[in-house]
This record gives structure tokens, sequence and C-alpha cells, in this order.
């Protein structure tokens, strides 16, 4: 990644750090494996610094109300309410301050100069991305802060904001491609925390990425299953994988990013009898410890129902987010399982 002996930066926008919980997840984990062995630094803008704490209290405070909601059912059913004490918002702040200040060797903090501050401003007032579409301060003070980076460093950009991305994936916008071209700045964008992962990072050796694919299906099989009761659609069985890992600190353990395709039908109606196959995409992120034949933490980031083309397909076209958020599912998964997704299918 190094260009003319300039050391290499990691940019990570709000939303990755929120998505990878402060870099505790499985490929967050794995990141900071690499970057103690590479010696890559990470920049923290206090922008982003700031932003990623409030998602991070935002997520909290879900998570702890979907607690609370969990626990007023078991009260309901029960007639006793387990007693679980529920982190304040005061804790959820404290954590995320301290995980910051465990990770303080990784990170190159950054305060905003009046100068960045100033042509971040004139950048939103002029329309200019990555506030063309709407005014954005927050996304125009990073990039003034990114092309200040680039000037000096290779600066590998971590973002899931479409206001930075033009229509073809993986490529900047347009406007913001073009402050890039006199060649004196390097900087390369990246969708998420597993692509970047995969630039500066050696691969594993080979895994039979079908099986470990198969033990990802087993442990979020109740989701597939209330999505089929749901929406009225049959999940056949595995179509497509793409899964990468990386290694941990653990010797045992691997960081695990995946997108499944599972075969879906989907039954016809009065108004169009005929059955559609269709594609469920399971995606998101774990860990799978080699020596125990686990699958640890999965952390979906979507599951999403799609027709063939994975354009809409009339009535029967359907798309299930996972509202907007990844969501943790703490299962463990020792046994093998065949090609089949579930036990429940009949022949």
């Amino acid at each position: 990644m190094n260009t003319s002996g300039r050391s290499t930066i990691i940019l990570l926008d709000a939303n990755v750090w929120i998505k990878e919980r402060l870099l505790r997840s499985a490929i967050g984990v794995a990141v900071l494996y690499s970057l103690g062995r590479s010696g890559i630094k990470m920049a923290l803008p206090n922008v982003i610094r700031r932003e990623a704490i409030a998602g991070i209290l935002k997520a909290g405070r879900k998570a702890a109300s979907d607690v609370e909601n969990g626990l007023s059912t078991l009260q309901a059913i029960t007639r006793s309410k387990p007693a679980i004490k529920l982190p304040s918002e005061d804790d959820l702040l404290a954590a995320a301050e301290k995980r910051f200040a465990e990770l303080q060797h990784h990170l190159i903090e950054i305060d905003h100069s009046p100068e960045q501050m100033a042509r971040a401003l004139d950048r939103v007032i002029a329309g200019r991305s990555p506030s063309a579409r709407k005014e954005q301060f927050r996304d125009a003070l990073l990039w003034e802060c990114a092309l200040e980076i680039s000037s000096k460093h290779d600066v590998l950009f971590v973002t899931r904001d479409d206001d930075f991305v033009d229509a073809k994936p993986g490529t900047l916008a347009s406007g913001l491609e073009k402050e890039l071209s006199d060649g004196s700045r390097k900087l390369t964008l990246f969708a998420d925390a597993a692509d970047v992962l995969a630039a500066i990072t050696d691969r594993v050796p080979p895994l039979n990425y079908d099986y470990v694919a198969n033990l990802i299906l087993e442990a979020v099989n109740y989701e597939l299953h209330l999505l089929e009761e749901k929406h009225g659609i049959i999940i056949g069985g595995l179509t497509w994988q793409n899964l990468a890992a990386f290694a941990t600190e653990e010797v045992d353990t691997l960081a695990v990013s995946f997108r499944i395709n599972l075969g879906t039908v989907f039954p016809g109606t009065l108004n169009a009898p005929e059955t559609v196959d269709g594609v469920v995409i399971v995606a998101g992120e774990c860990f799978y410890n080699t020596r125990t034949d686990e699958v640890l933490d999965v952390n979906l980031d979507r599951i999403q129902i799609h027709s063939p083309t994975g354009e809409p397909k009339g009535a029967v076209y359907l798309q299930a987010n996972m509202g907007g958020e990844s969501r943790a599912i703490p299962y463990k998964v020792r046994h093998p399982i065949d090609g089949a997704r579930r036990s429940t299918e009949t022949s």
C-alpha cells in the first residue's frame, strides 16, 4: 500500500466504528491484530470520535430497551421478573471512553484546525461533495481532514456513507476523485472493515469454506425460519458463498466475514400462480475456532430477499433488512451439518 516510502494510515468513518462495536467485533479484533503486526496506525479525527460515541450510546440504549421489554414479557408469563442490572447512560459513555483509551497506541488523534472547519463550511455552502446532496458539515469536515492526512500519508478510507461513494461500488464520488487527480495525495476507498483488512494482511491457509458457511447457517437458522414464516417463502440450501478468514491474536480463532446466498422459492398467488425462484442473502461476520470447530458470536449485517436478478419482481419481491443495524447472535455450533440448511426440510 505504501508509495514512495509514505506510511499508511487507516481512517475509519464513525459508521464503521459503530458497526464493528469499537473494534470488539470479529473483524475488529482481526484488524487490531494486523495493526499490531504491521505497525499501521489509525487516524481518529475528533468529529469521528464524537459521532462514534454518540452512535454507541444510541445502540446501547436500544439494546437495554430490548432487554427490558424482554424481561417484561417474561414477567407477564412467569409472574416474576429476573433481577438484571442494565448499564446506565453514564456506564455506556464510560465504556466507550475506556475503549478509546485502550486503543490509544493504535490511534493518531486529530483535533480540527480553524482552517479545516472554514474549508468544510465553504464546501457545504457551495454544495460540493460530500455535501452535494444535503448540507452535511460533518462529512465535509471529515473529507477536509482526509485530504490533509493524504498529503503526507497513504490513506485507507473506510466508510459506509453513500455521500462519499459514486454509483459504481468502491469508487469515490466524482467530485472527490477529482480532488485527488493531481497525484499529490493518495487515498483508497473501502466499503467495510473486512475489505481494508484484506488489503493490509495475508489471508489464513485455505479452509473448507462451504463447511464453515453451513455452520454459520445453522447458527442463524432461527432467523431464517422467522423470515419464512413472515413472508411465506421457502428457503433452501446454500447456492453460493464468499467467506474471508483472518488471523487474530488467539491462535485457534479466526475472524470470518461472510456473504451467503440461499436458494429461495416464492410461492404463487391467485394473481400470479407461478412459483418464482429467488435468493436470500445472509451477510455478516463471526469467529470460527478451528480447534473446537465452533462458530462464535455471529453478527448479522443483513438478511435480504431478492429476485434472481436482485431487482424488484412484481408482488413477490421482498426485502427484510435487520432494522438497519447489526444483530449479534451468541450461538455456538459444534456438530457438522449436510448441504441442507435445516433439519426440518423434507425431500
